[in-house]
């Protein structure tokens, strides 16, 4: 592993398009740590590693991405809470439009200031507690499967902040941390809210994921994602999907998913309504 980063320094000032890293699976007991170069032409970065991996970023005074477009980091652990990724998108990526960052583990504070962003994109990252997002071009907000670790005892000390005056598309999947703000557009083009994935049911409860709800008056498409229990011997959950299309309001929907279970006079009552705003 030592000799990966040693290579990325050698290729890293040559790269003037794409660099990508993925690494097999390692012994699960070994730590490891990968200190990320500075790509000064790179426009797009792919890292898949291992959540054994640490990675390290560089800092901004040893110089800066200056045509990254979009950057992906999937299945790595960050051992400073999150600092340098903020650090590094807030001051050394100018040109950033879209970031994804999967599996990421260690992320407790993740502060984000971009002039150019476009798409965010956050999944499972559990450990994160703090989120502040500053992108006056952002359109794109994606947040599935975080604030997991406190959000299922006690979101105590969560926060959310989002700063995004052109923002259109918004999903929300699992948890909403104590403390939300949206300063944003209010009149999404589309809203996505979903209870948990069906991959993670293993949720023994539910999450206040219809909160998101409340930071939005209108959409013109919602989407609305639950989960009712099976009546079985083995204590499973079964999805359901609702859409809803040229919709004029939140309330009614958000209503509906505050109601957990007993929804269905509520849901009856919603496409009523939606049936006569598309008439």
């Amino acid at each position: 592993m030592p000799r990966l980063g040693s290579w990325a320094r050698a290729v890293a000032p040559r790269v003037t398009g794409q660099f990508k890293l993925i690494v097999a699976v390692l012994d699960a007991q070994q730590h490891t740590v990968i200190d990320l170069p500075c790509f000064p032409r790179a426009r797009y970065i792919f890292l898949c590693l291992t959540t054994n991996t640490e990675l390290r970023l560089p800092m901004p005074s040893t110089g800066n991405f200056a045509f990254l477009n979009a950057l992906d980091l999937f299945n790595l652990r960050f051992g400073d809470g999150g600092a340098s990724m903020g650090d590094l998108i807030s001051s050394s990526c100018p040109q950033l439009q879209y970031l994804r960052l999967f599996n990421v583990i260690g992320v407790t504070e993740l502060n984000i200031q971009s002039k150019q962003l476009l798409k965010l994109h956050l999944f499972v990252l559990q450990d994160l507690e703090r989120l502040h997002v500053v992108a006056m071009k952002l359109l794109v907000f994606i947040v599935s499967c975080c604030y997991m670790r406190k959000g299922r005892k006690d979101p105590a000390g969560t926060e959310l902040t989002v700063i995004a005056p052109m923002l259109k598309d918004v999903t929300w999947e699992g948890f909403c941390p104590e403390e939300m703000r949206f300063d944003a557009n209010k009149h999404l083009d589309m809203l996505s809210v979903c209870e948990f994935r069906p991959n993670i049911m293993w949720l023994s409860h539910h999450t206040n994921y219809a909160r998101i709800m409340e930071h939005f008056s209108h959409s013109d498409c919602l989407k609305l994602f639950l989960t009712f229990p099976v009546v079985s011997r083995v204590h499973t959950y079964m999805p359901f999907a609702f859409f809803f299309y040229k919709h004029h309001s939140c309330a009614l929907l958000e209503e509906a998913a505050r109601n957990g279970h007993t929804i269905g006079s509520t849901l009856v009552s919603l496409l009523r309504d939606t049936m006569i705003q598309k008439s």
